[in-house]
């Protein structure tokens, strides 16, 4: 044999059917033939990983996916030579039907077609639960449907008995070029369980040895496996280079535990290739992500099952957060992207929260949601390439986003097989990147290196210091300080006597050490722009959502802000008709009140009111044994006419706001909901957040007068803006 030629035996096991016992069978095999020494390498026709990691259990190597329309037929013949060059003999599972593809006139996408494009011959598995004659005539209709195909013998599953696989071996002496290769009796207790996306997992319903050892025996005592070995013709394939690691450039982390075990091999190597060294960890029960990792991959599974322990796991969800606020690459599929999601919703009814570094909360449903292959189509740039690039993947999941709590940017176009309309898709937050769509990387490779250099990028910047809460890094000096940029104030200066000033507050003449410190409001405003601009780098919020996430952040010095704030999609234009109509403003504070540009709010004839401080308020609240803030509310609402409602102090003003509302009062135009505190704040704006009103809040502790302030001065620049919406 050639050096460039790989030489290898193998089969594709098909049925007339899917729930035949094509996995059963393959299984057995990859058991059986492992057991007497062979190399056995599986592969699994279709978009599926559950079937391809129980043939990793069984066969001691990856099983590698072949599909006829994610991967081009030259890819599947590379990713198939690749991986059986070491291989005494390749195990191929079939999907659905032998002869089941894209649509009733054509082989595309077919088991058959793969058997064809390999040049493997194929064994029937047919189940015989109540055939007995007939089942002749079955196999020799698939025998004849197509005569291109090679179709090397059958096996029978699920047989009654001796007698009934007598009747059966009769029967098939009447297709003498056809062999039988033996009965698989019915077995309940080697069935794998199956759940709403198939057959359990590898990870949830481990194939043990004993299980293994079983499935073995049970093909050994009832196939004739020298036989069927014999009749396999050995095909002689040009090599393909080893799809081999590269040297490793970055740290990718890869979640892999029972909840996200969801990843084609490819992906894996893939990513390898160009550069990433992989390292496992588990949401579930590790406290943290691993240590100097320069990207994330969540991969799907079932989050949904292990959903209260995703909850429960928040030194996890805290790490992940303030990675992602330093920019931390993140790619997520499926099960990651609800991972990512504010809270999942299982079929009972309860709420577990999840990571919340994406808008959306996220439904179990009792019925199938989606299903079928998409073809990716990027409209912007992202971690997986510019725009333009087009990959292919497959959708299948139970759960739908429930609600979109606030503006995320969507960068998949995403198109079914069949024609169709295409719809927006794929959520980009941050750095942050995240689909129902399982891609695969085969179908454009390009994007795993894309990937890896967001990783490298990341890598190579550092982790730059995020200004966020409770831990504040003063900003650098502008260029026209006298100390170097970045200096803080006393760097690289003699020490001075204790208690002596400092040297810049020697002189406060004009001309002195201070006038370089001298700059203008709106001076020390744009700089930190920039510098908030350049720290969040790729957000999801439209120029004039940003407008005022940036001034939330410019005034907490909190980065947080970029994933907590929630927006209704009417709520800056409704806030800026309401300013530009002269519509007051009332507030809960006299503090809030007070940050307010009046300036600004005067050219638009607005009014802010506070009842807060008004003696009447505090002895009604007294006498009726209620805050001052639920009553100020009550107050407040009546006279305000499609105005503008900012709290951002009490969490009692809020709720009493909503249940005025729930009572039918007239509603305002928008409502700046940021109160904070230990008691109600985040369950208050939890609640507004499930409201159609149109809403500006942030979610958990995240608020404050001062942000809240912030918030109505945005609004009201975008209204003296033209084109403002």
């Amino acid at each position: 044999m050639s050096s460039s030629a790989v030489q290898v035996r193998g089969l594709l096991v098909a049925g007339p059917a899917s729930g035949v016992g094509k996995t059963t069978l393959t299984l057995g095999l990859l058991a059986a033939w492992r057991r007497r020494g062979l190399r056995v390498q599986p592969f699994k026709v279709g978009p599926d990983f559950i079937d391809p990691g129980h043939h990793a259990r069984a066969a001691g190597r990856p099983s590698y996916t072949l599909d006829g329309w994610m991967l081009l037929r030259e890819e599947n013949l590379r990713i198939f030579v690749r991986n059986v060059a070491a291989a005494h003999l390749a195990v191929v599972e079939g999907v659905m039907g032998l002869f089941d593809g894209f649509d009733g006139r054509s082989e595309a996408g077919s088991s058959a077609q793969m058997a064809k494009w390999l040049g493997l011959p194929v064994l029937l598995v047919v189940d015989a639960r109540a055939l007995a004659r007939s089942a002749a005539a079955l196999v020799a209709g698939f025998a004849g449907f197509d005569p291109d195909l090679n179709l090397v013998g059958v096996v029978f599953n699920r047989v009654g008995g001796e007698t009934h696989l007598t009747y059966l071996r009769e029967a098939m002496e009447l297709l003498p070029r056809i062999p039988c290769f033996g009965g698989l009796p019915r077995e309940a207790e080697l069935a794998i369980p199956e759940r709403h996306l198939g057959l359990t997992t590898a990870d949830d319903h481990p194939l043990c040895q004993d299980f293994l050892t079983s499935l073995a025996d049970l093909v050994e005592r009832h196939l004739d496996l020298d036989g069927l070995f014999a009749a396999l013709p050995v095909l002689t394939m040009a090599a393909v280079p080893p799809l081999s690691a590269g040297p490793p450039k970055v740290r990718l982390a890869v979640a892999r535990d029972r909840a996200f075990c969801f990843y084609y091999p490819d992906n894996l190597e893939w990513l390898a290739h160009f550069g990433a060294e992989l390292v496992e960890f588990s949401p579930l029960s590790d406290p943290r992500l691993p240590e100097d990792v320069h990207g994330l991959y969540l991969g799907g599974g079932y989050p949904e099952l292990a959903a209260r322990e995703l909850a429960a796991n928040e030194s996890l969800k805290q790490d992940l957060r303030r990675r992602a606020c330093h920019g931390l690459p993140i790619y997520a599929e499926c099960g990651g992207l609800m991972y990512l999601s504010e809270e999942i919703q299982d079929q009972e009814g309860d709420r577990h929260a999840m990571a919340g570094l994406l808008p959306l909360r996220m439904r179990m449903l009792p019925r199938l949601k989606a299903l079928g292959y998409r073809e990716v189509q990027l409209t912007g740039d992202t971690l997986l390439g510019p725009a333009g690039t087009t990959l292919r993947g497959h959708e299948f999941h139970y759960s739908e986003i429930a609600v979109e709590t606030g503006p995320v940017r969507k960068v998949y176009r995403l198109t079914p097989r069949r024609s169709g309309p295409s719809q927006a898709e794929g959520f980009t937050v941050g750095n942050i990147l995240a689909s129902y769509v399982h891609l695969h990387f085969g179908s454009n490779p390009e994007a795993a290196r894309a990937l890896v250099a967001a990783c490298l990028e990341f890598k190579k910047r550092g982790r730059e210091p995020v200004v966020m809460a409770g831990n504040p890094e003063p900003l650098a000096l502008p260029a026209r300080s006298p100390f170097p940029s970045g200096a803080r104030l006393g760097e690289g200066q003699a020490a001075r006597e204790p208690g002596s000033p400092h040297p810049l507050l020697h002189n406060h003449a004009p001309g002195g050490p201070m006038e370089a410190w001298r700059l203008l409001p709106q001076e020390i405003e744009q700089e930190s722009f920039r510098r908030i601009d350049r720290e969040a780098g790729r957000h999801s919020f439209a120029p004039p959502a940003w407008s005022v996430v940036r001034r939330m952040i410019h005034t907490s010095a909190d980065f947080d802000y970029l994933t907590a704030t929630r927006m209704h999609p009417k709520a800056l234009a409704a806030g800026v008709a309401a300013l530009r109509q002269g519509r007051p403003v009332a507030t809960d504070t006299r503090m809030l009140a007070a940050g307010i540009s009046t300036g600004r709010l005067a050219r638009l004839g607005v009014e802010v009111r506070c009842f807060m401080d008004d003696p009447e308020v505090a002895a009604e609240a007294a006498r009726r044994g209620v805050t001052r803030a639920a009553v100020a509310m009550e107050r407040t609402l009546p006279g305000l006419a499609g105005g503008i409602v900012a709290i951002g102090n009490a969490p009692t003003a809020l709720l009493r706001l909503l249940e005025l509302l729930a009572q039918g009062a007239p509603p305002p135009a928008l409502i700046v909901g940021l109160p904070v505190g230990f008691v109600n704040a985040a369950e208050s704006k939890e609640a507004l957040s499930f409201t159609d009103y149109p809403y500006i809040t942030a979610l958990g502790r995240k608020g404050g007068s001062a942000v809240a302030a912030s918030v109505v001065n945005a609004l009201a620049i975008l209204a003296l803006e033209e084109g403002a919406p």
